[in-house]
């Protein structure tokens, strides 16, 4: 059974990872709000290229919801909003977040994981470094299983 496995946070840096992970064969609910959710439903997901040019191919047909209460609870969710909007997304994702979840914030500043542990607790937030590659790894620093 594979992981169930959930995106918030579609802007530029967000799309591009949601659609790597899509295109690379995993299942992924996008959690969309405002003017992003019906461009997704008719559009499908079009990540714009990154600063260095790279262009991840689009997905046309992606399963995404503004209801974060009708998706239940998921194995790892990715949050990738701007770090003044970390706390609102926090709240909005709470239905998301069960006793298993792990929670992976991508956002720049140094403050995302205690943001993301005074939500849901330090033990379900795992470290990432936004960039290329992506990296990982349980905080404040290490690899486990969950992480690999």
């Amino acid at each position: 059974m594979s992981a169930k496995v959930g995106f918030l946070g579609l802007g530029d840096y967000g799309s591009r990872i949601a659609a790597r992970l899509i295109n690379g064969g995993q299942d992924l609910v996008l959690i969309a709000r405002g003017e992003t959710l019906p461009r997704l439903q008719s559009e499908g997901l079009r990540p714009a290229p990154s600063a260095t040019g790279q262009v991840e191919p689009p997905v046309d047909d992606v399963n995404v919801t503004d209801d974060p209460a009708a998706v239940g609870h998921l194995d790892f969710l990715f949050i990738s909003v701007k770090l003044y909007q970390l706390d609102r997304a926090c709240r909005d994702a709470a239905p998301l977040v069960g006793p298993d979840t792990t929670v992976i914030p991508l956002c720049n500043g140094v403050t995302a994981m205690d943001i993301c542990a005074d939500h849901f607790g330090s033990d379900r937030v795992i470290g990432a470094a936004t960039g290329a590659p992506l990296h990982i790894g349980e905080w404040p620093r290490g690899s486990s299983e969950r992480t690999a």
